[in-house]
């Protein structure tokens, strides 16, 4: 199991509910990869899902929809999707 730090949020509220932890990532699935991130980008809607302005997709969360990624396989067809594509 790789592990990774990320923000959780597992309960509505101001800044201060928003936690650094460890989590444990699961192994890709058939059809899946696993992406390394190096940055996310938060916007206005994860402040209105922390806030409880909307309704977030479940609790906890972790904030963030915009991931600058590196993408790294030995896998042939990853090779493959990714030829010629702005990802």
């Amino acid at each position: 199991m790789v592990k990774a730090k990320a923000i959780r949020v597992h309960e509505l509220g101001g800044p201060e509910v928003m936690r650094w932890e460890e989590v444990e990532l699961g192994d890709p699935k058939e059809g899946e990869i696993r992406i390394r991130t190096t940055a996310i980008g938060v916007n206005f809607i994860d402040v209105y899902f922390r806030k409880g302005v909307y309704a977030a997709p479940a609790l906890p969360f972790t904030p963030g929809r915009f991931p600058q990624s590196i993408f790294s396989s030995d896998s042939i067809k990853l090779k493959i999707f990714l030829l010629d594509r702005q990802i």
